[in-house]
């Protein structure tokens, strides 16, 4: 299954694992992984999230070591939430869907916002980061890579 990750995916899921310890939960969630893009910094993901006005760097310090909703959970759960695995099913199938051959940022970034109930997509729908902006600067991405 991660297999395509890109290496900087997997360091955005190495990051949302050391935020999960940080906060005491030890378990994974989206909003970690978002913690975790945004941290990273230099994907497209990233990149989108700025080119959409998104201060990163204020957002990352307004989200880190907020109280996690899976602080109470007991350590003997799996560690990865539900929203977690859907985001990871929601970026592999939004990678095929393109036609790409990895999974990266900006396939993360779009399950987020593909999932505005989520605890990612809450974050950014606040900030007013939808599915349909990240679609179209991820094509604008894309065409001047071309």
């Amino acid at each position: 299954m991660f297999e395509k990750f890109t290496d900087r995916t997997r360091k955005i899921v190495a990051l949302a694992n050391q935020h999960a310890h940080r906060n005491g939960t030890r378990i994974i969630g989206d909003a970690e992984v978002l913690l975790g893009l945004l941290e990273e910094g230099s994907g497209v993901g990233a990149k989108i999230l700025e080119q959409l006005g998104l201060d990163t760097k204020r957002t990352y310090n307004e989200l880190v070591g907020k109280p996690s909703s899976f602080a109470s959970l007991p350590m003997s759960l799996f560690p990865q939430t539900a929203e977690f695995k859907k985001m990871i099913e929601t970026a592999i199938a939004a990678s095929e869907a393109l036609g790409h051959d990895h999974v990266g940022s900006e396939h993360f970034l779009l399950a987020m916002t593909m999932h505005p109930d989520s605890h990612a997509g809450q974050a950014l729908q606040a900030r007013n980061i939808t599915e349909a902006r990240v679609r179209e600067m991820l094509g604008q991405v894309l065409a001047a890579r071309q």
